[in-house]
């Protein structure tokens, strides 16, 4: 009896290390887009496939980690260090991706405001031309909504760039001093808001909102990988097709106002905003570093820096400072360039030269007004666990709570990350208020997410 049950056990054991195998080896697949097609033939009908649940939010981790491990063993073998992980910067990075999914929640879960879903549903239910049918043009609806996807995100992404109100959502994004895997979750709270207008097309040319849905995630889950120092250049001339690593550092090095490409860099090769990397350096975020890891204050900053637009000063009443935003709002930050040569992506990409990173950032890199102490330090990671462990549990169970409920969790759970991160700055000034206005909205949120007291009460 006890040599079968110690046979079953270990058979238990296989099949849930077979099964963990099998998990990691399709996440894999999935972060690089390298999914059947005949999986993605999916009609009106169909479920969204969870990508980015079941694989893309554990593999982030999953990255970050082996890349870690990755820059240890470089470091390791080379007397000489060059750029990698700062723990506060790359904490920071997390903290500010967590604060834009749980803005998102209110928009999208509570208030019913997805704006994206919403607009792409509209059109294809009220203006689309024709119905593509996925299932029976496989790989006609695969290949063109793969192209399609990536062509509306390089526009969408070139003029976030390239006007100031669109800049003043993404320039979250550009914020982080590292270029690693952490800081390519640090994303702009508003950012969402503004990209829907550039898919509209493929919905008005009969594509469904479930097939678009599944591509979308893909599309997003690629570049995750890109934010790396460690990759060089990828094999076999694919850097001239394929959106690498190397492009984009481009892309993250001020002004950075190039290689705007998702997955394929062609595009940027033919509109002519294709800039190569033939130097490393450790130099990346804003060109005027914001000197904050608040995702309260890196979401409005570029509004103040409108105010300063043109000189003159930046006080006054707040009727003037809103004049002055207006002016602007609207306005182009990058001159208009135009260039088509449909066929330069042919062409070569001109080799890496030179490796400046051995002599240092070329600026001194943010990293708090004053050093963690130990109990600070042990502060900082419970609170970012506890805000990161409240987060999630918020955008799983947002769906079962009352709206005030969740509205009221969603404001307690942005309210925290801020304190966490006005907590890693660690101003003289602030500290202490960030500290207790992290142990404020610490407990209120798991209230809110356990006990559901505005939920209790107006049943009452």
């Amino acid at each position: 009896i006890e040599m079968v049950g110690a046979n079953q056990e270990a058979q238990e054991g296989q099949g849930l290390m077979s099964a963990v195998a099998r998990w990691a080896m399709r996440s894999l697949c999935v972060m690089f887009y390298l999914v059947d097609p005949h999986e993605l033939a999916l009609g009106p009908e169909d479920k969204v496939p969870p990508y980015f649940l079941l694989s893309g939010i554990p593999m982030f981790f999953i990255f970050i980690a082996v890349e870690r491990l990755g820059i240890a063993v470089r470091d390791a073998r080379s007397a000489e260090k060059v750029s990698g992980y700062r723990w506060r910067e790359a904490t920071v990075s997390v903290l500010v991706g967590t604060f834009q999914q749980a803005f998102l929640v209110s928009v999208e879960a509570v208030l019913g405001l997805g704006i994206e879903k919403m607009a792409y549903r509209y059109a294809y239910d009220h203006w689309r031309l024709f119905e593509v049918d996925g299932k029976e043009y496989v790989y006609f609806s695969y290949v063109t909504l793969l192209l399609g996807k990536d062509l509306g995100y390089y526009w969408c992404h070139r003029c976030l760039h390239e006007f100031h109100v669109l800049w003043s959502a993404h320039s979250v994004h550009h914020s982080g001093e590292d270029y690693n895997l952490a800081m390519g979750l640090r994303q702009g709270a508003l950012q969402p808001i503004f990209g829907f207008f550039f898919y509209l097309p493929l919905a008005i040319l009969g594509f469904n909102p479930v097939q678009f849905a599944a591509h979308a995630q893909l599309n997003t889950l690629y570049m995750f990988w890109i934010h790396t120092e460690l990759c060089e250049r990828l094999p076999w001339g694919l850097e001239r097709i394929l959106n690498s690593a190397s492009h984009h550092r481009m892309h993250h090095r001020p002004p950075g106002n190039c290689n705007y490409a998702g997955v394929f860099i062609i595009w940027d090769r033919m509109f002519g905003t294709f800039t190569p990397e033939t130097e490393r350096k450790d130099y990346y975020g804003l060109a005027e570093q914001p000197l904050s890891y608040d995702p309260l204050v890196l979401n409005s900053r570029h509004f103040e820096v409108m105010q300063r637009i043109g000189g003159g000063p930046t006080d006054g009443c707040r009727l003037v400072r809103a004049l002055r935003v207006l002016k602007h709002i609207h306005k182009r930050r990058v001159p208009w360039r135009w260039s088509f040569k449909p066929f330069i992506w042919l062409q070569p990409v001109p080799p890496i030269r030179a490796d400046h990173r051995r002599t240092g950032p070329l600026r001194q890199k943010f990293d708090g007004e004053l050093s963690m102490g130990t109990s600070t330090s042990v502060c900082f990671i419970a609170l970012t666990l506890v805000g990161l462990g409240g987060s999630v549990a918020l955008l799983l169970l947002v769906k079962s709570m009352h709206m005030f409920d969740a509205l009221a969790g969603v404001l307690s759970s942005c309210l925290l990350i801020s304190g966490v991160t006005r907590l890693a700055e660690q101003r003289s000034s602030e500290k202490q208020w960030a500290l207790a206005q992290s142990v404020l909205f610490a407990p209120v949120l798991f209230a809110l997410l356990l006990g559901r007291p505005i939920e209790r009460a107006l049943a009452a």
